[in-house]
């Protein structure tokens, strides 16, 4: 990742430039996922508490693909009386 800072004349600029060279900074942090293991490693999980997170995301993501299909399919009334219960 390389990063260019352009040299300006006044105060003002070098803020602009900095604050431009940031943002692109942070953009390209976050697409590589740096930004998201550091907010992970801010604390420690235990190991049960780790497989319960994806045990629970991969149920919501089949929660939101079942309900895809069956969008498809044009069975919303099914899913709207299972929610009923």
């Amino acid at each position: 990742m390389i990063v260019i800072v352009k040299q300006a004349n006044n105060k003002e600029q070098q803020d602009i430039e900095l604050d431009k060279s940031l943002k692109i900074l942070k953009r390209k942090l976050i697409k590589e996922g740096t930004f998201q293991v550091l907010k992970e490693k801010r604390h420690y999980q235990k190991p049960s508490e780790i497989r319960h997170q994806k045990e629970m995301t991969l149920k919501h993501k089949r929660k939101i693909l079942k309900r895809s299909k069956d969008k498809k399919k044009g069975n919303q009334s099914a899913y709207r009386q299972n929610k009923k219960r």
